[in-house]
């Protein structure tokens, strides 16, 4: 029997109508069919190849038409062999995927732009990722009879570590349930992606038993046949992944059974084996235990080599943003310095730090509509988010033109009020003279379809294409994403006051080699208060920069740092304490930035 997915009745397999209410039935036709040139969603999504296939879908590569061809891998579920109620608990684990993603916000996680049905087929589209899987990397290494070096793999289960622990602290917590070598990608800046979270789960306290007891054998641990997972799951799962890492044995071969080993590594030995121990209890408590257990590890090996994989840490160093009556974002200043009314005196520090630079001005015209109200929160809420750890900048909204002095950046919120609306477009007047002056950047964003492009603002930067609004609440906030990435670029460039190179922060310099073309300008930093230097050496993956560190009396580099988004730098603080050993704000370490080597 089956179920008819329009009235909910019962019919027989293998019908083509259903016999209560005359709908076609579809078909369930094997998975991955879709020929190079297809066409999907009325046209939007064009298929250029097949990049991947396994029991529960196909995975293809396609461009984006509506927007620039961006490349986009589009998850194909199947259906072969399903009818009835299992074709239907196949759709919902497919949504469930969909929704759990979408709100899941990490680097580590690929994004999710939107979930479609066509031809009766459930699709997901979702970031591209262009690299391999672990389990092709380590597929290769087994060839040359070889194994990942040692660095590569603590960095890798570093990584996952951070990605994991923040799954299992969302609210409530999410358990991967199925980590191995082939759901882990890894970009050719070895940044690391957990992909397929088709049996993912939320974790309830108190819950004895799971839906369903899916899992890879060799790397669900034994509770997970029996019903029943906890955060306690994943960390085995990623003790079988780490020890396929540092022997070369498939634990699906033997599953339960961890075969000793010794790479003269006592404490990482004994981390993995307790890691894979049949009873959860013994495993260790939460995956930030493991994380603390490998930067043990890691640690004293960076005073054994010139150039080391990054060191973690617990916390980001640059304090987070706060609101101050919701039109401010300042940066926290420590308790000493609140109560005092000084700056601290630091050794090696000047007496009188230098003077803070004026906030950054974001000047905010929009109409007095209620829907382009509610998309304008959105966005800004997602920007506070992204901006944790910048200097300070501070909001002001306002149809007056004269309101517009002194604004750095000035966004024109787009939508058929705000082009009906003298006061708006008198504002977007004033506006244009200051663009075309450099006085101000000026951006739109066009919160609801309207004729903009038949205006003078057409001569100015517009995102999105289309519009923020959309039918599809996963597109819809990927655009809000898309303007709150866009409003922080400009917010990073403006923090510069238009310096390109010579004397600035730390925390200057990397916002201009994180969101600007600090690597063309000035690549070097040298920090008045030593003798080191950083270099930026490339980017890492959607928002990241590998550093180097550099030694400049003794001419060689001594580390290797990895700095992402300002609120989710593991590596700030070891950075922080070799530049400025009293400093806990890249704020606070001026240095002169160059294009040539100091």
């Amino acid at each position: 029997m089956q179920v008819c997915h329009v009235c909910g009745k019962d019919i027989p397999a293998l019908v083509r109508f259903c016999s209560w209410c005359g709908t076609a039935v579809p078909r369930t036709t094997p998975t991955g069919l879709l020929s190079p040139q297809s066409l999907l969603q009325n046209g939007r999504y064009l298929i250029l190849k097949q990049v991947g296939k396994g029991g529960m879908a196909a995975v293809y590569k396609a461009h984006d038409l509506h927007l620039k061809q961006r490349t986009v891998a589009i998850k194909e579920m199947s259906q072969q062999g399903l009818s009835g109620q299992e074709l239907q608990k196949a759709i919902d684990a497919f949504i469930h995927e969909a929704e759990l993603l979408a709100r899941l916000k990490h680097q580590n996680l690929p994004h999710i732009y939107e979930q479609f049905e066509d031809r009766g087929r459930r699709y997901l589209v979702m970031e591209f990722i262009e690299g391999e899987t672990l389990e092709d990397r380590l597929e290769t290494m087994h060839q040359r009879g070889d194994h990942l070096p040692l660095a590569q793999t603590l960095n890798i289960a570093r990584q996952l570590c951070i990605v994991l622990e923040y799954l299992h602290s969302q609210h409530p917590p999410v358990i991967f349930r199925d980590l191995k070598p082939a759901n882990i990608m890894l970009n050719k800046q070895q940044q690391i992606y957990l992909i397929d979270f088709g049996i993912a789960r939320l974790f309830k306290p108190g819950q004895s038993k799971d839906t369903t007891a899916l899992g890879s054998p060799g790397y669900a641990p034994p509770e997970q046949y029996r019903q029943a997972t906890s955060p306690r799951s994943d960390i085995y799962s990623l003790g079988a992944t780490l020890h396929q890492m540092l022997t070369g044995i498939d634990p699906s071969q033997h599953p339960f059974y961890f075969q000793p080993f010794s790479i003269n590594q006592p404490v990482l030995e004994r981390l993995v084996q307790r890691m894979v121990a049949l009873d959860a209890k013994q495993r260790p408590a939460s995956m930030q235990v493991v994380k603390q257990s490998l930067e043990n590890i890691i640690q004293p090996r960076t005073h054994q080599q010139s150039v080391n994989i990054p060191r973690p840490q617990k916390s980001p160093v640059a304090p987070s943003a706060r609101i101050a009556s919701g039109v401010q974002i300042q940066k926290n200043k420590p308790q000493s310095q609140q109560a005092s009314g000084r700056a601290p005196q630091y050794r090696n520090q000047p007496a009188t730090p230098p003077t803070p630079a004026a906030p950054v001005m974001v000047h905010t015209v929009i109409s007095t509509g209620t829907a382009d109200r509610h998309l304008w929160l959105s966005i800004r809420e997602q920007l506070y988010k992204l901006v944790a750890g910048f200097p300070e900048m501070r909001f002001t909204e306002s149809n007056l033109p004269a309101a517009l002095r002194g604004a750095d950046i000035i966004l024109l919120l787009l939508s058929d009020d705000f082009l009906t609306s003298p006061s708006c477009m008198a504002s977007a007047a004033a506006a244009l003279k200051l663009h075309d002056t450099q006085q101000a950047r000026v951006l739109s964003i066009v919160l609801r379809p309207c004729a903009w492009d038949q205006s003078d603002l057409a001569r100015i930067k517009t995102i999105p294409e289309d519009s923020v609004t959309h039918l599809s609440i996963y597109a819809q906030e990927q655009r809000i994403l898309e303007a709150a990435k866009e409003i922080r670029r400009l917010v990073a460039i403006a923090s510069l006051r238009g310096k390109t190179t010579g004397s600035m922060n730390l925390l200057q310099w990397l916002l201009w080699q994180l969101y600007g073309e600090g690597r063309k300008f000035c690549p070097y930093f040298k920090a008045n208060s030593g003798h080191y230097a950083l270099q930026h050496m490339r980017s890492a993956g959607l928002a990241g920069v590998i550093l180097n560190l550099i030694d400049l009396q003794q001419e060689r580099v001594v580390n290797e740092y990895l700095i992402g988004p300002l609120n989710n730098s593991p590596d700030m603080r070891h950075l922080l304490a070799t530049l400025a050993p009293s400093s806990t704000d890249p704020e606070e370490v001026q240095g002169m930035a160059s294009r040539r080597y100091p």
